[in-house]
């Protein structure tokens, strides 16, 4: 899902867009080097879920609130920051030991070439 879905999501659900936050969420992503990756075919070392294992898990819930405190309610921090994780994760909510479980990267960090 883009930057735009996102966004699009929680202003439906919220009635706020709130693109900084999910940016945040989303910003060890590199999407030049990821079309570039593509264009040029280098994709067999390349996993475009990588980005996810920082911040794509509830304990970094208290992370987005420290960046965003002042700008954002509490309120609206946490429900960006769920929504963007159920948007990705098709309604569920990881934690950081998810991402060491085989059977969930296998499940929603499967690399199609």
């Amino acid at each position: 899902m883009n930057l735009s879905d996102h966004a699009d999501s929680s202003e439906k659900q919220i009635g706020l867009r709130c693109e900084d936050i999910h940016e945040w969420i989303d910003a060890f992503f590199n999407l030049e080097l990821h079309k570039l990756r593509q264009k040029m075919g280098f994709m067999d070392d390349y996993n475009p879920f990588d980005h996810r294992k920082h911040r794509h898990f509830i304990e970094a819930v208290d992370a987005a609130l420290e960046e965003f405190e002042g700008k954002y309610s509490e309120d609206v921090i946490r429900s960006v920051f769920v929504i963007h994780l159920e948007d990705d994760y098709s309604g569920y909510i990881p934690s950081k030991v998810d991402f060491e479980e085989y059977d969930f990267n296998s499940k929603y960090h499967r690399v199609y070439i």
